[in-house]
């Protein structure tokens, strides 16, 4: 029965009035309102697209300039079927990070034996100890991405705990973002996360960026 319903939600979601009912009226899309002030002429990045829902979301509705990065390569394979046939959908296999370089993602060998996992939910650059696998990947710098554009209307990131090295360019350049829309990770002990996220709760505070800096939980 699951495979059956996996089955005919695919079918569904290939046409666009169908995802805008599916959106209109499943509870689990109301968090995804916060992108609806996107305009056609609008820049969206997605940073950790993992399998394209939030892309695939935001191109429905707005119908505006998307650029997904994911860097697993199981979870791309998927993003590339979700946003197949999206004009202004760009797709772009790397990470986000500080600085351009390979680096290694660690993941859990399961990811690779189920194509319907959303496969980078738990994968990392940071290797927490339980992962059991562990593939070459390739980061952009965050600095060289912005350089590319003269103005983003919104930022989505979640990037598994990576999202403490790219945002103080973030910071930096905020003239030019309209709005990021971010998922703190915290609680690792091994990468001091839990202090790097109280470090940017108070930048937020102290700046009075509430409007602008939304958390994605």
């Amino acid at each position: 029965m699951k495979i059956i319903y996996k089955f005919l939600k695919n079918i569904f979601f290939k046409f666009k009035y169908t995802r805008l009912i599916i959106y209109l009226n499943r509870p689990q899309y109301k968090k995804f309102k916060i992108f609806n002030n996107l305009k056609e002429d609008s820049v969206f990045l997605d940073f950790g697209a993992n399998v394209g829902e939030i892309s695939r979301y935001v191109s429905t509705i707005s119908n505006c300039f998307v650029y997904a990065y994911e860097p697993h390569p199981k979870a791309f394979e998927i993003l590339k079927l979700n946003l197949l046939g999206y004009k202004k959908v760009k797709l772009i296999n790397e990470g986000v990070g500080e600085k351009s370089e390979k680096s290694l993602l660690y993941y859990y060998l399961s990811d690779d034996q189920n194509l319907t996992l959303k496969h980078s939910v738990s994968a990392s650059v940071y290797n927490y100890g339980n992962f059991n696998r562990e593939i070459n990947i390739k980061i952009n710098s965050i600095s060289d991405i912005l350089k590319n554009f003269k103005y983003i209307d919104c930022i989505k990131i979640d990037i598994e705990g990576s999202e403490y090295e790219i945002l103080p360019d973030i910071f930096k350049n905020r003239k030019k973002i309209g709005m990021v829309v971010c998922e703190l990770h915290g609680l690792n002990e091994s990468q001091n996360l839990e202090h790097k996220k109280n470090s940017v709760l108070k930048y937020i505070d102290d700046n009075n960026l509430h409007e602008w800096f939304k958390i994605w939980v």
